[in-house]
């Protein structure tokens, strides 16, 4: 065992341990908002209908059948305990703290653990570990992990194996939680980071993630109005409005990630208004970092422009032009930005 090999494994160990320490009094949860809908109150999981409710119906809350396939193994091992379900919780965020270190450590190994030691510790990520109903966020995150470990491969050897399996790691991701769609583009970032630009092959190769993010994603969209409730007066915006409410949820993001402090779980609604100036200096911030960036694509790494172009991609399902039930109450939620955390 090489050198090499023994300090990957104490970082592994060491992402353990931080995870544990961090997230083990969840543990000790019980049940909050939509578990009810979500775990011991749903049929499906909790009834004699089981997998084919989960896969064949109209009776789930969403279309995420992996994340109610896992609910019902879960319910068959411990029932109703909560502390089961959030044990399973802090595992997979463990989970994922390790395959961020293994991803970021293809492309940048210097900065591979540190990374994925913030990630794993961000206090953005409390409100998905310690929600129950949030295993969406974890796996669909787990799987897109997965699919970005399988294109690294892809790109280093070649293998068509490695590309199906992306994409099969993708689909699962998407049945998880569609807000997964915006890993679609990484394999165009990916090619314009490595060579500075993108050709058809590279464009090629992105249709199928981009098909399956659009497919699912516009399916959940229409679950979200059309059973779930996101319609009505409160939704109606005009383009501009939309467009401002997107530059300022962006901001808020990523102010939250760069300053994690005031974290709440209902953040107060904001007003709109295109006729205030202060909404349209948001907009105007948005523009100024998108300028900045394209401006320093020729004149660094590409690293920076990459990042920004991905943390915007997976972010952009939580932008507001999508009506989500959430929304009623908030515009914002720490667990949307989970699955743009690793960026």
């Amino acid at each position: 065992m090489g050198m090499g090999t023994i300090k990957r494994w104490r970082h592994i160990f060491l992402l353990l341990v931080l995870c544990a320490a961090v997230y083990f009094p969840s543990l000790q949860n019980g049940y909050i908002w939509d578990d009810d809908q979500y775990v011991y109150n749903n049929p499906a999981v909790t009834g004699p209908g089981g997998f084919d409710d989960i896969w064949f119906s109209h009776r789930m809350p969403q279309y995420y059948p992996l994340v109610f396939t896992l609910f019902r193994i879960e319910y068959m091992l411990w029932g109703n305990n909560p502390a089961g379900y959030h044990a399973v919780s802090l595992c997979l965020h463990a989970a994922n703290s390790i395959l961020l270190y293994l991803v970021v450590g293809n492309v940048a190994p210097r900065i591979a653990f540190a990374a994925a030691a913030m990630f794993a510790v961000h206090p953005l990520q409390v409100e998905t570990v310690a929600w129950i109903t949030e295993h969406k966020n974890l796996l669909s995150l787990f799987f897109s992990l997965a699919a970005c470990l399988c294109l690294l491969r892809f790109y280093k050897e070649a293998r068509p194996v490695c590309y199906l399996g992306a994409l099969l790691f993708f689909l699962c991701a998407m049945l998880s939680k569609s807000m997964a769609a915006g890993f679609a583009v990484v394999p165009l970032a990916y090619a314009y980071w490595k060579n500075g630009k993108v050709t058809r092959g590279d464009v090629a190769a992105c249709i199928p993630f981009l098909f399956i993010g659009i497919v699912f994603g516009l399916h959940t969209a229409w679950i979200e109005v059309n059973r779930v409730g996101a319609n009505g007066h409160i939704w109606s915006m005009s383009p501009a409005a939309h467009l401002l409410l997107a530059s300022r949820i962006f901001l808020f993001y990523l102010y939250k990630a760069l300053v994690p402090l005031e974290f709440i779980f209902f953040y107060p609604r904001w007003k709109i208004d295109i006729r205030s100036l202060s909404d349209w200096v948001f907009f105007a911030l948005v523009v100024a970092i998108a300028a900045a960036a394209f401006m320093a694509r020729r004149r660094t790494n590409r690293s920076g422009p990459v990042l920004l172009f991905l943390y915007a991609a997976m972010i952009f399902p939580a932008l507001g032009f999508f009506n989500v039930y959430p929304m009623r109450f908030s515009f914002v939620a720490d667990h949307f930005s989970y699955l743009a955390s690793p960026v």
